[in-house]
C-alpha cells in the first residue's frame, strides 16, 4: 500500500506543476506525403525500426520512403487499428468489423479462430505471455501467437470484456463499469473496484492496452476524464482522476512519455509540451530520434530532434541563387555564384566579410582556383580573370577560355579550358619555351603577349605528374598522358578511360572516371576502387583532397576515401544532401561546407560512432509484378523485382543499395541510386541464382544483416535435362545415319563408277581392235592395191597418187586413234615414248635435223586416254608449225619430269615470230592454248631468236 501512494504522489508531482507551464512544440513538424489518405488511427513502431500505420484505408508500413500497403482478400474492412507485435515477429491488426488479422513475411492472413460476427464491437488487442489477446463480448479470446491455437475464456459475470491492459504479470479488463483480471496460474478472477471510481452510465470508457510501469490508463468520453488505476490483491485502485475540457481520441506511451490526444491538442503530462491543431491519434518515438504524429485529418507528421548539418545565410544573396564553387584563403572562404556573384566569407567567425563587386557582369562563375600569394584563377561561363584577394582587383586572362581545371610547378601553369590546353610560363625565358616544346610533344601555338603555349583541343580534367614529368589531360573526356612523346591513351583492362576529374597526391594521380569508378595511377600500374569496394557511384562528377582525405562527389552522394589507407571511410558524422547535387565542397578546422542547389551547409567532421546503426531490412520479390513466396518460379517468371525496406528516416535518402545477381562466376557489384529501395532483372535465364544485397550509408555505415536470396527460374519442358539428351540422341543418331548412307552411297557409287570405267575401257579396247583388225586392215589392203596400182600402170597419173598418199594420211591418223584408244596404252611411260617416236619419224624425210631427249627413268602413273591425246595433239601441233613456218635447220624436243608436273620444251634455230600478231584465220595457236588451258597447264613462247615453246602440264596421278 505504501508503495502505491508513493508512486500516486510522483505522479502528481511529474503532471500537475507542468500543465500550468505547458508549451507549443508545433515549431519543426514536417508532414510526410506520398500516403495515401490523410486519416490515420493507430501508430506502431516494430522491433526492426519500421513504422506501421493503421488508416482508413488499410496498413500500411513505411520505411523512411515509401508506403507498402498489406491487406487481404478478406477483409470485410479497410479501417484498421490496434498495431502489436508478437514475439514471432507478427504484426497484428483489427478492422472496423471487428477481424482479425496478422501480417508474416509480407502476407495478411484472417484468424479465422476468432468469431467477428457474434461480437457486438471490434476487439482491443494486446500481446500476453506469448498469448495474442482480444477482448470479446464473452469475456477474453487467446491465441498462441506460435501455434495460432486458440480458445475463449468467459468473463466471471457473464459481461463482456470491452478493453483490456497488461499491468505486470496480470491482464486487467474493463467492460460496462466492471473488472476481471487473469493470468495463466489462477485464470480469470473478478476484480473489486474502488469506490472513488465512478461508473457514468453515457460515458463510454476504455484501457490504454499498453501501461506505464504498475499505472493503467483508463480514458472516458464524453466526460473526457483520465483515470490512473493500479492493481492489488484483486482490487483496482484509483491513482488520479484528470478532467479535460476537450473530447480525448487516444492515449499514447512515447518512449516512457505520456501523451493525452485530444481533438484540439496533445498534452504530454511530464513536460507539458503541447500540439495543437492536428487533432493527433497516436504518437510514437523511433529509435533514432524522430517523433511521429498521426492524425485523424490531416495526415502524418514527423519531428527531429538532432539535425547535424546547418544552412549558411549569406546576407544579400539572391533567394534563387546558389553557391557553386569555393576556395579557402586562410580564414576567408572565396563563394562563386551561379549569378556570377563573388562573396568573401570569414569561416572562423561565420559571418560574410564583403561582396566583391567585379568590373563587368560575369555570368556565373564555375571554378576558382588558388594560384600564388593571394591570387587565384576565376572561372567564369565566358571568360578567366586572376582576382587578388588583398587589393580586390580583377584582371583578364586573355589565354584562358571558360577554365575547368589547373595544376602548376614553379614555372608553369596548366589549365584545362573549353578551347585547348594552356601552358602559362610564370616568367619569360626562352630556355623554359624550348623545354616546354622538347617535354611536349605537339605544343607548338606560342602567344608572346600572354606568355603561354596553347594546344587547340577541348579538354577538362588534369593533374601534373612530376615524378614521370607528364600531365594527365583528358580531351573531351577521354584520359590521355601527355608527355615529349605527345599523346598516349590511358587505358584499363583494355579499354579507354573517361574522366571529369583527377588529382594528384602522393605519388600517385586519382582518377574520377564516368561509370568506371574511382582508378589510382602508381607508377604505371592502374588499381580500381568500385561498388564492390564500397564506393556509392560509378560516376564520379568532382573530387577534392585535403588533410590525407579524398572527398568524391558524385549523383547525390558525398564520400570520403582515405588516400592513406586506400579505403572509404564512413566514420565522420557527414549529413549528406540526398539526392540533391553537391556542386562544390571545401573542408575547414573541423567543418565541411557543403554547395547544393538548396544552399550552403556546414557539417561538423568530429569523428563519432553514429547512434543509429542500420541493423535490418526486408526483401519482397515480384515476379511479373505479382508477390511471390516461393524462391522456385516457372520460366514465364523471368522478370524479378527485389523491393528493399529500410527502417531508416533522417538518412534514408542518403542511403544506397549495393546489390549483386550472383549466376556462376559473375558476382559483380551494381548500386542505386539515393533512395532508391528495388532492383530489377528482365528477361532471366533459366537457372539458379543468388541475390545479394546491402544497405551502404556514407555515415552509418553498412547494414549489418546483409540480405541473401537463393532462387531458380525453372527450365522450360524443351530445356529439360533429359529432353536434351533425348534430343541429342536422336540427332546424333540422324548423324550417324545420315553418314552411314553416304559412305555405302558412296562405296555404290565407287562400285557403279568402277563398272562403268571398265565398261568404257572394254569398249574402247573393243573400238581399237575392230579399228586395228577390220577397217585399219582394209585401209592398209587399199593402199596397198594403190601403191601396186600406181607401179603397174603404164601411165601414171596424178590422181593414183593423190589417192595413194591420201590413204597413208588416213592410214597414219587410224593408228593415232587405235593408239589413243587402246587402254594398254594409259599410262606416262607409253605417252613419252610414243611422243618421242612420233616426232622423230615426223623428221625422218626432212632435211631439219631433229633431237630429242626424254627422261632414263620414268614412273609408272596410270594417266588418261584424254590426257594422252591432248598431249600428243599439242606437240604435233607445234612439230608441224615449226617445220612449215620457222625456217629452222634444227629443231629439239626436251621432256622431263618434276614432282608435279610434266615439262616439255620445244625449241629451233629459225626465224621465229610474234605471238601477237598471228593470223586471225589461223587457228593452231588457239588450239594449242586451249588444249593447255584443258589440261590445267601452263604454256609460254619466247621468239626473240628462234623459238622455244615451253609447256607445263600437272601430273597428278589422281587427277589426270
Amino acid at each position: 500500500m505504501k508503495s502505491i501512494f508513493s508512486r500516486l504522489f510522483l505522479l502528481l508531482f511529474l503532471i500537475s506543476p507542468f500543465n500550468l507551464f505547458s508549451q507549443k512544440t508545433n515549431a519543426g513538424l514536417k508532414s510526410v506525403e506520398r500516403l495515401p489518405t490523410k486519416v490515420i488511427y493507430d501508430l506502431f513502431l516494430d522491433r526492426q525500426n519500421f513504422l506501421w500505420l493503421a488508416t482508413e484505408v488499410g496498413v500500411y508500413r513505411y520505411d523512411g520512403i515509401g508506403f507498402t500497403l498489406f491487406s487481404s482478400p478478406e477483409q470485410s474492412s479497410l479501417s484498421a487499428s490496434g498495431l502489436i507485435q508478437d514475439d514471432q515477429g507478427k504484426i497484428w491488426f483489427h478492422n472496423f468489423t471487428g477481424q482479425i488479422f496478422y501480417i508474416d513475411h509480407g502476407k495478411t492472413t484472417l484468424l479465422e479462430s476468432y468469431d467477428s460476427q457474434t461480437e457486438s464491437g471490434f476487439p482491443r488487442l494486446t500481446i500476453y505471455k506469448g498469448f495474442l489477446v482480444a477482448s470479446s463480448d464473452r469475456g477474453l479470446f487467446l491465441c498462441h501467437t506460435k501455434t495460432l491455437k486458440s480458445k475463449y475464456i468467459p468473463s466471471p459475470a457473464g459481461t463482456a470484456a470491452t478493453s483490456i491492459a497488461v499491468i505486470g504479470n496480470k491482464l486487467l479488463a474493463y467492460g460496462n463499469g466492471e473488472w476481471f483480471t487473469y493470468d495463466t496460474a489462477k485464470g480469470v478472477r473478478p476484480a473489486k473496484k474502488d469506490p472513488k471510481i465512478k461508473h457514468w452510465q453515457q460515458d463510454a470508457a476504455l484501457l490504454h492496452t499498453q501501461a506505464l510501469g504498475d499505472t493503467a490508463l483508463l480514458f472516458a468520453n464524453p466526460s473526457s476524464r483520465l483515470l490512473h488505476v493500479g492493481i492489488s490483491n484483486d482490487s483496482v485502485i484509483l491513482f488520479k482522476e484528470s478532467h479535460y475540457d476537450d473530447f480525448i481520441n487516444t492515449i499514447s506511451l512515447s518512449a516512457g512519455k505520456l501523451w493525452v490526444n485530444m481533438v484540439k491538442s496533445s498534452t504530454q503530462l511530464q513536460a507539458g509540451k503541447q500540439i495543437t491543431g492536428l487533432n493527433i491519434s497516436d504518437i510514437v518515438a523511433d529509435r533514432e530520434g524522430n517523433t511521429w504524429y498521426a492524425s485523424l485529418d490531416k495526415g502524418l507528421f514527423v519531428q527531429n530532434e538532432g539535425v547535424s548539418r546547418q544552412t549558411v545565410v549569406i546576407p544579400g544573396m539572391d533567394e534563387s541563387d546558389h553557391v557553386r564553387t569555393m576556395v579557402k584563403a586562410g580564414g576567408i572562404l572565396l563563394l562563386g555564384t551561379q549569378h556570377g556573384k563573388l562573396y568573401m566569407y570569414d569561416h572562423v567567425l561565420k559571418r560574410l566579410v564583403k561582396r566583391v563587386a567585379p568590373n563587368e557582369k560575369f555570368g556565373s562563375i564555375y571554378k576558382i582556383a588558388p594560384v600564388d600569394d593571394g591570387n587565384f584563377l576565376i572561372g567564369t561561363s565566358i571568360n578567366t580573370y586572376i582576382f587578388n584577394i588583398h587589393t580586390q582587383q580583377f584582371k583578364l586572362q586573355p589565354a584562358i577560355k571558360i577554365l575547368k581545371q589547373i595544376d602548376q610547378t614553379q614555372d608553369l601553369l596548366f589549365a584545362t579550358t573549353a578551347n585547348g590546353l594552356v601552358i602559362t610560363l610564370k616568367k619569360k625565358s626562352e630556355k623554359l619555351k624550348k623545354e616546354v616544346v622538347a617535354r611536349f610533344e605537339g605544343i607548338k601555338d606560342y602567344d608572346q603577349q600572354t606568355n603561354s603555349f596553347l594546344y587547340p583541343k577541348r579538354c577538362s580534367a588534369l593533374s601534373y605528374y612530376p615524378d614521370e614529368q607528364k600531365l594527365f589531360v583528358a580531351f573531351k573526356s577521354a584520359l590521355h598522358v601527355f608527355n615529349s612523346d605527345g599523346l598516349t591513351p590511358v587505358t584499363y583492362e583494355g579499354k579507354q578511360v573517361y574522366s571529369l576529374y583527377t588529382t594528384y597526391y602522393k605519388k600517385k594521380i586519382y582518377i574520377g572516371t564516368i561509370n568506371n569508378g574511382l582508378l589510382v595511377y602508381d607508377k604505371g600500374k592502374i588499381q580500381k576502387f568500385s561498388v564492390g569496394q564500397g564506393l556509392l557511384s560509378e560516376n564520379i562528377v568532382k573530387m577534392k583532397h585535403s588533410y590525407g582525405k579524398l572527398w568524391i562527389l558524385s549523383t547525390g552522394a558525398v564520400q570520403v576515401f582515405d588516400m592513406e589507407r586506400s579505403v572509404f571511410d564512413s566514420r565522420l558524422s557527414l549529413s549528406t544532401s540526398g539526392s540533391i547535387l553537391t556542386s562544390d565542397l571545401i573542408e575547414t578546422d573541423h567543418e565541411l561546407y557543403l554547395a547544393t542547389q538548396t544552399g550552403l551547409h556546414v557539417v561538423g567532421l568530429k569523428e563519432v560512432s553514429p547512434a543509429t546503426k542500420m541493423v535490418h531490412a526486408t526483401l519482397s520479390v515480384l515476379a511479373n509484378h505479382q508477390s511471390v513466396t516461393d524462391p522456385f518460379f516457372e520460366p514465364d517468371q523471368n522478370n524479378l523485382q527485389f523491393k528493399i525496406s529500410l527502417p531508416l528516416y533522417a538518412a534514408a535518402l542518403q542511403t544506397y543499395i549495393r546489390y549483386s545477381l550472383v549466376t556462376g562466376t559473375d558476382s559483380s557489384w551494381n548500386v542505386t541510386g539515393p533512395g532508391e529501395r528495388s532492383v530489377t532483372f528482365a528477361s532471366l535465364r533459366p537457372g539458379k541464382y543468388t541475390f545479394r544485397a546491402t544497405a551502404v550509408n556514407p555515415e552509418l555505415g553498412q547494414i549489418t544483416a546483409p540480405i541473401i536470396y537463393d532462387f531458380e527460374i525453372a527450365h522450360s519442358w524443351w530445356q529439360d535435362e533429359y529432353f536434351q539428351m533425348a534430343v541429342i540422341a536422336c540427332f546424333v543418331c540422324f548423324i550417324v545415319y545420315i553418314l552411314v548412307n553416304y559412305v555405302l552411297n558412296q562405296r555404290n557409287f565407287k562400285k557403279t563408277l568402277y563398272r562403268q570405267q571398265q565398261s568404257i575401257l572394254q569398249e574402247r579396247q573393243r573400238i581399237s581392235s575392230e579399228i586395228h583388225d577390220d577397217i585399219g586392215a582394209g585401209i592398209f589392203a587399199v593402199k596397198l592395191f594403190a601403191d601396186v596400182a600406181s607401179k603397174s600402170s603404164r601411165s601414171e597419173t596424178d590422181e593414183i597418187h593423190q589417192i595413194a598418199s591420201m590413204v597413208g594420211d588416213l592410214a597414219v591418223k587410224i593408228r593415232e586413234i587405235i593408239w589413243s584408244t587402246n587402254t594398254e596404252n594409259d599410262n606416262l611411260a607409253d605417252l613419252i615414248f610414243y611422243l618421242k617416236f612420233q616426232s622423230i619419224k615426223l623428221f625422218e624425210h626432212s632435211a631439219v635435223s631433229f633431237l630429242a631427249s626424254i627422261p632414263e627413268t620414268i614412273p609408272d602413273w596410270p594417266v588418261s586416254g584424254h590426257f594422252r591425246k591432248n598431249v600428243y595433239l599439242l606437240v604435233q601441233e607445234f612439230m608441224h608449225n615449226a617445220i612449215k613456218h620457222a625456217n629452222a635447220s634444227q629443231i629439239r624436243l626436251q621432256i622431263t619430269l618434276s614432282p608435279s608436273a610434266l615439262l616439255i620444251e620445244i625449241a629451233d634455230n629459225g626465224k621465229g615470230f610474234n605471238p601477237s600478231h598471228t593470223n586471225k584465220n589461223s587457228m593452231g595457236l588457239k588450239n594449242a592454248s586451249s588444249r593447255v588451258r584443258d589440261l590445267q597447264g601452263m604454256l609460254s613462247i619466247d621468239s626473240d631468236s628462234g623459238t622455244v615453246i615451253h609447256i607445263s602440264i600437272p601430273i597428278d596421278p589422281d587427277r589426270i
